[in-house]
């Protein structure tokens, strides 16, 4: 679990229109590892070194189903945004 350095007491739960530039970041982070495990099968996102852990073989529909995910995560968040 990611926690921002600023504000150490919150968990996961951060909001896309936080004023924290550091919360943004680990909001966007959250969804994107989110994203890369249901749909590529992927652990992390991070740089573990290794050609074996680092490169993966995926098929081109689970890409494509991950980047509209991604899409319509801040395609939401941006609509979200707006209406508050």
């Amino acid at each position: 679990m990611i926690k921002c350095k600023k504000h150490p007491k919150y968990k996961a739960k951060f909001k896309p229109r936080s004023k924290c530039e550091n919360c943004r970041l680990i909001y966007i982070d959250t969804r994107l590892s989110k994203i890369a495990l249901e749909n590529l099968g992927m652990e992390t996102l991070e740089t573990r070194w290794s050609d074996k852990i680092d490169f993966h073989n995926v098929a081109v529909w689970n890409i494509k189903n991950a980047l509209w995910m991604a899409y319509y995560c801040g395609k939401q968040d941006f609509k979200n945004s707006i209406d508050k």
